[in-house]
């Protein structure tokens, strides 16, 4: 079994007690005496150190010997010593654990190191001493390692065979697991869907309830005009008939029906209130600028709802509103807003020459003829202050189905005016830095969407700027 290559060493007397050792070991190894992997008994010896301690010496090591890595280390020295190993303690030891080295020697070492024999008197690793001293023998200790292994084999077999059925029983465990999960997250994708098509449900009610109520309130803006008329017609005497050269439209008198005309047609107060935004800048640039001798007069001709006034109020500016529709003047005084129920030709008439600061019109100048739009444009220059504005909004006839049909569904409108028209008339009389504001196209998904020229004409023939405004300065 033996190279006898040394003299000194009798070698028979060795190879009897190598199998005295053998033969000891043999009947020492009981292969059912070997726990089982139970990785809840290994968590109960991890929380609890104080088990560890109080049980037998093989019940101790067992558990013991049943850590792993870091753990083995940090539990086999309040094991054998008694208190926790330093961060050099444990990180050396640790990694002689992940080089190779037997868990049993590194607990050899433990427990017969000087600290070691005062606190663990009770603990004998007697046997695993002599094995670790014999593998540490400098040329026959390969030799009682490789003979220790193979006695240890069918421990090592039956620790193995524990862990993998382990192993076997935690992979099914995670596999009923994950279908329980996936079962309860195909009912919470049911559920939400269930409770996606009941919010869709939800908006859709809300929706049509909005539509309703929106046509309920045009319905009671249209009574109270007819009410608030009748009420006049009783408290007041016959109108006087104005001038001819004013800007009432002596064949529609009916407010009622204007007003109920308007609530169909012009579109939602945040709508108009939205699209009167865009000149705020045009006013603050003007009446801000050091150039302009003027109060912060703003005269809104039509006021109509009050809209505009309301913006031009919560921007700093001292607003009036002018407007023939005494139902109109009701509702902007109940808002808290300075109207006056008359003929604006006639109110421009009796104000003091430059006066005001801005003169604006939306949707008007097309109710007049053309005597009395000059008429208007006069006036307004005069009563502006220099740096002034003249700010002019009239549907767009360079849009052919403006010009052609939408223009005409209010029965009031004269004429349609060509942009290039009042550029030139603002120009003429008088006014300077005179732009043109083409504005509203129609929706985009109602234009032809081709890469053609054809569509690219009739895009813009169509369904180009539905209005324009016309902006000029006093000089």
């Amino acid at each position: 079994m033996f190279v006898r290559n040394n003299p000194n060493i009798d070698f028979d007397a060795l190879e009897n007690e190598v199998n005295a050792r053998i033969e000891t070991y043999k009947q020492g190894l009981n292969p059912h005496e070997v726990p089982e992997y139970d990785a809840e008994r290994l968590q109960r010896a991890r929380l609890d150190m104080t088990q560890l301690q109080h049980t037998n010496v093989e019940g101790g090591l067992d558990l013991l010997y049943t850590l792993e890595d870091r753990d083995f280390v940090y539990y086999a020295y309040n094991y054998f010593l008694g208190r926790p190993p330093t961060e050099q303690e444990a990180a050396t030891r640790t990694q002689r654990l992940r080089s190779g080295a037997n868990k049993t020697r590194i607990a050899c070492e433990l427990r017969y190191s000087d600290e070691g024999k005062n606190k663990n008197e009770n603990v004998s690793l007697k046997k695993e001493l002599i094995a670790y001293k014999l593998i540490s023998l400098p040329v026959v200790g390969r030799f009682f390692e490789i003979l220790s292994i193979i006695v240890s084999l069918p421990t090592l077999r039956t620790v193995s065979q524990a862990r993998a059925n382990h192993e076997y029983r935690l992979m099914e465990s995670l596999k009923t697991e994950i279908n329980l999960k996936n079962q309860q997250l195909g009912e919470l994708a049911n559920s939400m869907q269930e409770q996606e098509q009941k919010l869709k449900a939800l908006k859709s009610g809300l929706a049509d309830a909005l539509e309703a109520l929106d046509e309920s309130q045009k319905a009671i803006a249209s009574s109270r005009a007819r009410l608030s008329l009748l009420e006049q017609k009783q408290s007041t005497t016959p109108r006087i008939e104005q001038a001819p050269l004013s800007m009432e439209v002596a064949t529609y008198t009916d407010d009622s029906l204007y007003v109920a005309f308007e609530e169909k047609y012009r579109g939602s107060p945040d709508n108009i209130r939205e699209r009167l935004g865009y000149y705020l800048p045009f006013l603050k640039d003007a009446l801000n600028s050091a150039a302009t001798k003027t109060s912060r007069t703003v005269v809104d001709v039509g006021c109509g709802r009050g809209e505009w006034l309301n913006l031009l109020k919560e921007n700093g500016f001292e607003a009036v509103g002018i407007d023939t529709n005494l139902h109109n003047i009701n509702s902007c005084r109940e808002h808290g807003l300075t109207v006056h129920h008359e003929d604006a030709i006639a109110w421009l008439a009796r104000q003091e020459d430059e006066s005001l600061g801005c003169i604006c019109a939306f949707h008007v100048i097309e109710h007049l003829d053309f005597s009395q739009l000059n008429y208007f444009i006069d006036h307004a220059l005069r009563c502006l202050c220099p740096g002034g504005l003249i700010l002019l909004e009239t549907p767009n006839p360079e849009n052919l189905l403006v010009g052609t049909n939408t223009f005409y569904l209010d029965p009031t409108h004269v004429r349609p005016l060509p942009p290039g028209l009042m550029d030139f008339l603002l120009s003429y009389k008088g006014f300077h830095k005179v732009t043109l504001h083409r504005m509203h196209p129609v929706a985009a998904d109602l234009m032809i969407h081709e890469q053609t020229e054809v569509a690219r004409r009739c895009n813009q023939l169509f369904y180009e700027a539905q209005d324009y405004a016309v902006i000029g300065i006093k000089p």
